[in-house]
């Protein structure tokens, strides 16, 4: 189980875009309600620019913004965390 943050936000973030990509928002839909956290999409290499703007922005009571990436680096590049982080 994921708890909401005291301060700040988390989001989860997966590929929306592979042919797979409902399973992975699948699996991580009761994670986000868990943790009242939005689910956002990457495509294949890239985070689209509402996608950046999201994960970018001081949200709730505070600034931390935790982005939790749902699947492995087959999944989601590292090129696409490394610009989330």
């Amino acid at each position: 189980m994921v708890h909401p943050l005291d301060e700040g936000c988390r989001l989860l973030e997966f590929d929306g875009y592979r042919d797979d990509g409902w399973a992975w928002a699948l699996a991580a839909a009761g994670l986000a309600v868990d943790a009242g956290a939005p689910l956002l999409l990457s495509s294949g290499g890239t985070v689209p620019t509402d996608t950046f703007a999201a994960a970018s922005t001081p949200c709730g009571q505070g600034p931390t913004v935790e982005v939790v990436v749902v699947g492995d680096t087959g999944v989601v590049p590292d090129s696409v965390v490394a610009e989330l982080d």
